[in-house]
């Protein structure tokens, strides 16, 4: 049965540490998957233990213990599921059948797990949706939007008539903060579950108490990562199936595994579900290879696999130079069709994104990159 907000107020940071004290000392010889092999196939109760385990482990925290609220803390993991971000319901493109456009598709990481646990602060989140409302972007495809909070805060200072179409919402378990993924357009796609697409890591590298604890450098096995696909009409007869991701984040071996089998995953995805259709990537990919050969062997297996062309090949020459000019985790790429071809005209970071003191309103920047399409022959 789920707890009041009295019971949730009443508890404190001892009951936390009787609670949890065990599997604490145990933890670092523990199956790393505690947490998150479980929450999938156990009854309900079993999620709920889950849940306080995970919050009285919170509570043991000594550097959380001046900013954690046990309360906030259940608001931002209990709500499940999906919640409707106040976009359009889909309707066919009005935009005429042409022979040539453009467009511009921008992906941003806003670091949106909770602050207490390390994210951005919701004044740099309202600073960020307000930016972006004024920059009227085509297409933004996100990544991190993990709590309710952050993602009230994107549908409050955006409006309908700059974003129309929004994805939703996916809020993931009550032991898990959702994939984060989130897209915002002004071409219309169906932001139903028929006709947007997600798709979670056949593998993950990480949890959330291992993380606070210094014993991961993420807890990614405490989201649903992975990737969306939605099919977005860009004219009434140009439709891209559009993928936003999220990789796995993290240098070690675990996290260099479970990057490769992700890749292949969505590598076989694009190969089956897109074939033959127009494809637009945008995301994290956390394939930093400048010193890397793991995470670069990762990239180019994918680019050889699905075609894709990456947006910082087409305009510095190579992945080489993709470390010199963009050694940043987030890309663009496309691959075309036989009836319509793509072409990078610019790629950019959005520069407007920082605050007062010229620093950046996340940890990522958001990278834009403008796409220019013509009808083949």
């Amino acid at each position: 049965m789920k707890r009041s907000v009295t019971h949730q107020k009443q508890l404190t940071e001892n009951d936390g540490l009787h609670f949890v004290s065990p599997i604490l000392q145990n933890y670092k010889t523990m199956n790393s998957q505690l947490i998150t092999t479980t929450h999938f196939d156990k009854p309900l109760a079993w999620k709920k233990l889950l849940s306080t385990i995970t919050m009285a482990a919170l509570l043991t925290i000594p550097t959380l213990a001046c900013k954690f609220n046990v309360t906030n803390f259940l608001q931002e993991l209990n709500p499940t599921g999906d919640k409707d971000s106040g976009g359009l319901n889909y309707a066919p493109s009005q935009i005429p059948a042409d022979t040539s456009g453009s467009f511009n598709i921008t992906t941003y990481n806003i670091d949106g797990f909770p602050d207490y646990i390390g994210g951005n602060s919701n004044t740099n989140a309202t600073a960020i949706a307000g930016i972006l409302e004024t920059l009227a972007l085509d297409i933004v495809v996100f990544q991190e939007v993990f709590t309710v909070t952050k993602h009230n805060i994107f549908t409050t200072n955006t409006t309908t008539a700059t974003y129309p179409y929004r994805s939703n919402h996916f809020r993931g378990t009550n032991i898990s903060f959702g994939d984060g993924l989130m897209q915002y357009s002004r071409f219309p796609f169906d932001k139903t579950t028929a006709g947007f697409n997600r798709v979670r890591w056949a593998k993950c590298s990480g949890d959330l108490i291992g993380y606070l604890l210094g014993l991961y450098a993420n807890p990614d096995c405490q989201t649903e990562k992975g990737f969306t696909m939605s099919q977005t009409e860009i004219t009434e007869d140009l439709v891209i199936d559009l993928y936003n991701l999220h990789m796995d984040a993290g240098g070690d071996p675990a996290s260099v595994e479970a990057r490769t089998v992700s890749m292949a995953q969505l590598a076989d995805y694009i190969n089956t579900v897109s074939l033959g259709h127009v494809v637009v990537i945008a995301g994290d990919f956390n394939l930093e290879w400048s010193d890397s050969p793991e995470n670069r062997q990762i990239m180019e297996q994918f680019l050889a696999d699905t075609g894709i062309t990456l947006a910082c090949v087409a305009m510095t020459g190579s992945l080489d130079n993709c470390n010199n000019n963009f050694n940043f985790p987030d890309h663009i790429g496309y691959r075309n069709n036989d009836s319509f071809a793509l072409t990078f005209l610019s790629l950019e970071h959005i520069p407007e994104l920082i605050d007062e003191n010229g620093e950046d309103l996340s940890d990522h920047k958001a990278l834009k990159a403008e796409i220019a399409w013509q009808r083949l022959p």
